[in-house]
């Protein structure tokens, strides 16, 4: 069994497979949204664009956390 911070920094694990997925998904419904003529005011956009602003946060958390445990794993 592998935990998420056995995989090096290089690998994907599924979980972030499955949230990059999120975050293609968020995109292509916000594009499609303003394909639609929607504005940056509008409710959906608003709610699409956080969604997709909290998909990238937790994202670059993951990476940052697992580049910062293989520093320490070198280090030690």
């Amino acid at each position: 069994m592998r935990f998420y911070f056995d995989i090096p920094t290089n690998e994907t694990s599924l979980s972030d497979e499955m949230l990059l997925d999120e975050i293609e998904k968020a995109r292509e419904q916000l594009q499609e949204a303003f394909d639609g003529g929607k504005t940056f005011t509008d409710a959906e956009v608003i709610e699409l664009s956080q969604q997709l602003d909290e998909y990238l946060v937790e994202i670059q958390k993951k990476r940052l956390l697992k580049k910062a445990i293989m520093e320490i794993d070198i280090a030690g």
